[in-house]
């Protein structure tokens, strides 16, 4: 709770008057099908007037909606295995995953955990209405499933990604109910989700121009793209790091990985095995995630293939999101097979193993927000410093920042800022402005540093140029182009 947002964790601050373009005007409203987000800007229309410049606040709203999302997968879990270890373990390993979960949560990018997480909910209760309507065959549940898939992708769009777990149930469902449906019945379900979806999808501002058919068949080296996000979403982040930097390799690691791809298919082969020989019923069940988790990692790659390609990218983010959630329940459904073997020294090392995996993840994020400590501490210096001087804006003033600041500008732009005050943030928007030279603010910050020369909380402060600016001592690039120092 000792964080604030970061980055783009302020972009819902940014659409008010002092920042009104095209992008912005059409954000203003408060849901449309061009949206990609549009659980998080209601929700943001509700909360920044409440919480203010209370950041606790919006960290605390955040945990709650993680929690109630792990709550409902736990829930739903159960309800499909009627085990209660099975879905706990999974739950946990949901919760606690690094690799997945820290840049939304622990990095105070809320953009992108309101544009994601939030919506998980419905979709996984229509996930489990969708099982309900195989099972009994009322139609209530179908529509009602229908209805809850819409909603979520309506409101955030990034819930189309777990489409596929909705398609493939349709065809493993059957085998899990041990009940027969008719090839018609299962494709006429699929239609429906499609139908009910495909008209807000294909409005998505990141839906790619190239058809999924072309981008499957054309795709380079897409097999070991995938094997290698693969690789990435299955062994902790610090384990190929370590193993990266003691042999003086530079990232993404490929040999580390590459190098881990056979345990890796040991892991899932095996594990499916167990799965079958212990705990059989539940066999559709893995062979559903599995198939997820490698679809999951396909549509990434067809939909943001740039950004997240693992032969050139290696860092824990948002794009594991999901990915994670089938393996954390895959790897759930391995350990409650192992469970049912009845050895005792099996049964402790299933119950020693998620404790290691918690205590392994908690130990790494407080690693990493301790060493990012000294922005969540830049951040709270600079709004409380705006709010101390926010009397002395005007219509007239021009805000200037160094560009770790910009991002936390909108903030200030929303909350302190009279109508018409600027927040430029390129040197064309400044020389476009030419204000006098009286009604610029320039804000700059230090950073403090330990004896290794690393940054920390402790020294850090406000430098106010304001002064050296108005009186030609400082030039606008000086302060708008800083960095990090």
């Amino acid at each position: 709770m000792n964080q604030t947002l970061q980055g783009e964790g302020y972009s819902y601050f940014k659409y008010t008057h002092n920042y009104i373009n095209e992008e912005t005007l059409a954000n203003l409203s408060y849901a449309n099908l061009n949206k990609d987000d549009n659980f998080g800007q209601i929700l943001a229309n509700i909360t920044i007037p409440t919480f203010k410049d209370k950041l606790v606040f919006y960290q605390i709203l955040q945990l709650v909606i993680f929690g109630l999302s792990v709550v409902t997968i736990y829930y739903v879990v159960f309800r499909l295995t009627k085990q209660q270890f099975l879905s706990f373990i999974a739950s946990i390993l949901i919760l606690s995953n690094f690799n997945g979960n820290y840049e939304m949560l622990a990095e105070g990018e809320s953009w992108r955990f309101m544009g994601r997480v939030p919506t998980l909910i419905p979709i996984i209760i229509a996930w489990y209405l969708l099982y309900r309507y195989y099972k009994t065959d009322k139609v209530k549940s179908l529509i009602l499933s229908l209805f809850l898939m819409a909603i979520a992708v309506f409101m955030g769009h990034y819930a189309a990604l777990l489409l596929p777990l909705i398609i493939f149930s349709a065809f493993y469902f059957p085998a899990l109910i041990k009940k027969d449906i008719s090839l018609i019945k299962i494709i006429f379900v699929i239609a429906l989700y499609l139908l009910v979806t495909y008209p807000i999808i294909f409005r998505d501002r990141d839906t790619t121009k190239q058809s999924f058919i072309t981008f499957f068949i054309n795709e380079p080296y897409l097999a070991e793209k995938v094997v290698t996000q693969l690789v990435a979403a299955t062994w902790p982040y610090l384990i190929i790091e370590r193993l990266g930097n003691f042999f003086y390799l530079a990232e993404p690691f490929l040999p580390i990985s590459r190098l881990l791809i056979l345990p890796t298919a040991v892991f899932y082969l095996l594990g499916g095995w167990l799965v079958f020989q212990k705990n059989k019923k539940l066999f559709p069940l893995y062979c559903l995630l599995f198939t997820c988790t490698l679809a999951d990692i396909i549509l990434y790659l067809y939909l943001d293939g740039q950004r997240i390609n693992p032969l050139r990218v290696f860092w824990p983010g948002r794009q594991f999101f999901t990915t994670l959630i089938y393996i954390s329940i895959i790897t759930a459904l391995i350990l409650q097979s192992l469970l049912n073997t009845k050895k005792f020294f099996i049964g402790i090392l299933c119950l020693i193993f998620p404790i290691a995996i918690f205590s392994y993840n908690m130990l790494i994020i407080t690693k990493y927000n301790d060493l990012a400590q000294y922005r969540f501490d830049r951040d709270k210096r600079f709004i409380a410093y705006m709010r101390s001087i926010s009397r002395e804006f005007t219509s007239k003033t021009v805000l200037i920042t160094t560009t770790p600041l910009r991002f936390t500008s909108y903030l200030v732009a929303r909350l302190y800022a009279p109508p018409g005050m600027q927040f430029p943030t390129t040197y064309e928007q400044f020389q476009s402005i030419d204000p006098d030279k009286e009604d610029v603010i320039a804000i700059d910050y230090v950073h403090g540093k330990n004896d290794k020369g690393r940054f920390t909380s402790q020294g850090g402060h406000i430098l106010d140029l304001t002064d050296e600016y108005q009186e030609g001592n400082v030039d606008y690039r000086d302060v708008m182009g800083a960095r990090e120092k």
